[in-house]
């Protein structure tokens, strides 16, 4: 999972890179430029928040906000192709990738039940480390906790470590996060 963020992000900082490149030939001081630099900036940031992590965006509701700025930097790109600023291929190209996160949303969004069924499969493949067996081993004991609470539990172990094991755990559908920022408890699934 680390090693596809990393694509992830590199392919959203080429593809941020790219738009600025093609942007940066419109005459100088104009308007849309800056607007297009903007919505793509939106799009990047708001794609790198996505996470199964604690305190981190999800999908379902990061992707309609991403979407429609995808609409909107499309928009964008069709106004400033018809002014013949530059070559339209470099629309074509930029469009091409922007429908491609759309549709990567999209898969996102409706694989909701096989990611489950895919952590259901993966937690008999899952090595837990002592902490993580400790955190299923309380939230068995107190059905439901903070990372607070879960954190008085363990001497040494940083509050970025525990929201590490926590967010690991929640990936493999060890554990339910519930709630928002500091509204978030986490307890173990119905099925366990």
């Amino acid at each position: 999972m680390p090693q596809f963020r990393r694509m992830y992000k590199d392919y959203f900082f080429k593809l941020t890179e790219a738009v600025y490149k093609v942007s940066g030939l419109f005459p100088k001081g104009e308007p849309l430029k800056f607007k297009i630099r903007e919505k793509s900036l939106r799009i990047f940031n708001n794609s790198l928040l996505i996470s199964p992590n604690p305190g981190v965006e999800k999908a379902e509701d990061l992707s309609p906000k991403i979407k429609k700025d995808i609409e909107i930097i499309n928009s964008f790109f069709a106004l400033a192709q018809s002014q013949k600023w530059i070559d339209e291929k470099n629309f074509l190209v930029l469009r091409k990738e922007y429908e491609k996160v759309s549709k990567y949303l999209d898969l996102m969004q409706n694989q909701k039940l096989p990611e489950k069924e895919t952590a259901e499969k993966n937690k008999s493949d899952i090595d837990l480390n002592p902490r993580q067996e400790k955190i299923i081993e309380i939230l068995k004991k107190k059905h439901s906790a903070q990372a607070g609470e879960i954190l008085n539990f363990f001497e040494g172990v940083t509050k970025r470590t525990l929201r590490r094991d926590l967010g690991n755990l929640a990936e493999a559908g060890m554990i339910e996060r519930i709630g928002k920022t500091n509204q978030i408890f986490y307890k173990l699934p119905d099925n366990r």
